[in-house]
């Protein structure tokens, strides 16, 4: 989807660079020194990170991030090719919509207030990008912080830019998140759902569920039926499912 920007001459000095021990990388983001290089987020809870699977015999770490990264790159096209935006004039975001590449989710981080913090990684014209949503499950729509907004190669991103970015990649992600109906197998042992007077079920690794809703009355919460009886997986669970769970066909005979 991206190649090159050569009408512009970026200058390489005084950046801020995201390699091994990046000060951007460990304060601003709180993803600490990278032993894989830039871009790279790692978390220790195997249940919130894409690079964490190591523990899991169902998960290989980088054939699920390329699925992951595909998945998103769907996305991004169904997004872009949901607006009107060929009727768009003069608009600079619009312009630089087809270099943004290679979104990847590094990390998903609950707060002390009870929310998720999405740090993400982004592509443009080949330069991988950092940024992280604070409270992105919050009742208001969050706002993306990232150093691309502060990079002196990148001066022409005025504010108005910025919320086109952050309204874009944030209907990306919340695209991503929403599961495709169907049956999943769990992936580790004592994922819980919970029934309808708010107890709890421990699912057994490997058992096959049906995810049956996506989010009822615009709320992030899924439907599951296990056995005929139906549970729920709401509020930050939600945004985990597609770690804890694998999609493993469509019908069951």
């Amino acid at each position: 989807m991206i190649t090159s920007l050569n009408k512009y001459n970026f200058v390489k000095e005084n950046l801020i660079t995201e390699d091994y021990g990046s000060e951007f990388l460990q304060y601003q983001f709180d993803l600490g020194p990278q032993p894989l290089g830039g871009g790279y987020g790692f978390a220790q809870d195997p249940q919130v990170s894409i690079y964490g699977f190591s523990d899991s015999r169902y998960a290989d770490t980088y054939s699920r991030n390329r699925g992951m990264t595909k998945q998103l790159q769907d996305m991004m096209d169904y997004v872009y090719n949901g607006k009107d935006y060929v009727n768009i004039k003069n608009d600079r975001f619009v312009e630089d919509l087809d270099f943004f590449d290679n979104l990847k989710i590094l990390r998903l981080k609950e707060n002390n207030m009870g929310y998720l913090d999405v740090f993400i990684s982004f592509d443009f014209d080949g330069n991988e990008l950092f940024g992280v949503y604070k409270d992105f499950n919050w009742i208001s729509k969050p706002i993306l912080k990232s150093e691309m907004f502060s990079d002196p190669r990148f001066e022409y991103v005025d504010r108005e830019y910025t919320l086109k970015l952050s309204n874009y990649f944030y209907k990306v992600l919340n695209n991503w998140f929403s599961p495709e109906l169907g049956y999943y197998k769990n992936l580790q042992e004592g994922n819980s759902l919970k029934n309808n007077m708010g107890k709890l079920y421990k699912l057994k690794e490997n058992a096959l569920v049906e995810l049956v809703e996506v989010g009822s009355d615009g709320q992030a919460d899924l439907k599951i039926k296990v056995k005929n009886e139906l549970y729920t997986i709401d509020k930050n669970n939600y945004y985990w499912f597609k770690y804890r769970f694998e999609k493993v066909k469509d019908t069951i005979k």
